[in-house]
């Protein structure tokens, strides 16, 4: 309990500071203080309270549990009065995130070191986004990432299911945690078990939209996001940012109305329709890796955050599009892995707080300068991405490595000499659970 107080009071501290400095020195956050996407969502929230019916209406592009956040604030009366509520919001948001993951972290170790450690990783990751987190509604993605990991950790496998398709009918992301769950759940049915789950999770908050108007439901939701371009901050654009900076090439920065900003040069079209098959495969690479080390991490807790934290990499890597508040879906598993007892696990969660950091840098502090096409900005937003793969690639690594460990152990040859492995630390062992 002491623990979850002390998670959720840093947080509140963290971002009670973060506001005051805002308050004082906002030309520093320059854009990252404006309310561009707090006016969108307020906007909804006016169609909402008038009776409109999201997809069917007006374009929503968003799924439909993510009207929860966006709906929180108790009134709507002006935009400033909303983004005041809504930041508001989403404290208590983070809040309720550090503690989660702060719990998953006493599951893991029953120590009070490294779970306050990890509460601590947490607030700095959240205060390296910046007021950006705050603006937005994906702190509540995160929170059901960290609940997702903690029925993992905790083996509640139907709970698991259900957090994985509540996230798909949040955000969609989530829904790559799918597969990690369905390893560690060892037999057919406790598998089938969380299929189901997630399955209604996931379909279920639909239904009353596709009853009115399935076809609303495709055009604002999914075409729209399958007709946007190569977004200028993803991992796509940055070699085309970086032969533009050396004078190598010319792209063009175009800015959609209500969207994010892409850049056009040639390729950008191959780009966007391999995008999807580029985050497939990447899932499947890592999948088949977790595979392999499956039997060693059912009874790893600490490798169960790495996965996941890979996995999230995946889709954000893989993706067309990359925004600074993605990054906040990272946060709980970076916090967790980089206080592992294991050295390894820990690069990959270092390497995702360093990018939480240039993250800022590159939005909102740069983001004139990267929209321009200048070398400050696109240096930002490239080691930022560079830091996502190479978190990614660490991560594959080290997983690989305790896949090939498990094999040498479990090899005919080991068992005839007698070996057997050793005890790992107590993060390692078996947890209890059904």
């Amino acid at each position: 309990m002491l623990l979850c107080v002390a998670a959720a009071a840093l947080q509140t501290i963290v971002w009670m500071v973060i506001l005051a400095m805002v308050a004082r020195y906002v030309t520093l956050y320059r854009d990252g203080a404006s309310t561009a996407d707090l006016q969108h969502y307020a906007g909804i929230a006016d169609f909402v309270h008038h009776g409109w019916w999201p997809y069917v209406q007006y374009r929503f592009e968003y799924p439909p549990l993510s009207l929860i956040p966006i709906l929180a604030p108790p009134t709507a009366s002006s935009v400033a009065i909303y983004s005041t509520e809504f930041r508001g919001v989403m404290v208590v948001v983070f809040a309720a995130t550090a503690v989660v993951t702060t719990l998953t972290a006493a599951r893991i170790w029953p120590t009070l070191g490294r779970p306050l450690g990890v509460a601590v990783a947490f607030a700095f990751g959240a205060a390296a986004i910046g007021l950006t987190a705050l603006n937005r509604f994906d702190g509540t993605v995160a929170l059901v990432i960290a609940a997702t990991l903690l029925c993992l950790v905790c083996r509640r496998w139907a709970w698991a299911g259900l957090f994985i398709g509540l996230g798909f009918s949040l955000k969609l992301v989530p829904i790559v945690l799918l597969p990690l769950a369905l390893i560690l759940a060892r037999t057919r049915r406790r598998a089938s078990l969380v299929v189901a789950l997630a399955a209604t999770g996931a379909l279920m908050p639909f239904v009353p939209f596709l009853v009115r108007g399935a076809g609303g439901v495709w055009a604002s939701l999914f075409a729209a996001q399958a007709g946007r371009g190569v977004g200028l901050e993803s991992l796509m654009a940055t070699p085309y940012l970086l032969a533009h900076a050396a004078g190598l090439g010319h792209i063009t920065v175009v800015f959609p109305p209500g969207g994010s900003t892409e850049i056009e040069a040639p390729g950008t079209s191959v780009l966007v329709a391999a995008a999807p098959l580029l985050v497939f495969a990447l899932l499947a690479i890592l999948y088949a890796v977790t595979w392999r080390a499956r039997h060693v991490l059912r009874d790893d807790a600490e490798g169960i955050s790495v996965v996941a934290l890979a996995a999230i990499l995946a889709a954000i890597c893989g993706n067309k599009l990359i925004s600074p508040q993605h990054i906040i879906w990272l946060l709980p598993l970076a916090a967790l892995s980089v206080m592992s007892m294991r050295p390894a696990y820990r690069v990959p969660a270092a390497l995702v707080l360093l990018a939480a950091v240039f993250t800022q840098a590159e939005y909102p502090i740069l983001y004139d300068n990267l929209a321009a096409l200048h070398l400050a900005g696109v240096l930002a937003v490239s080691a930022r991405n560079g830091l996502l793969v190479a978190a990614y690639v660490s991560a594959l690594v080290v997983l690989w490595l305790r896949g090939r460990a498990a094999d040498a152990v479990n090899s005919p040859v080991a068992t005839e000499h007698g070996t057997r492995a050793a005890p790992g630390p107590p993060a390692t062992q078996a947890l209890t659970g059904s």
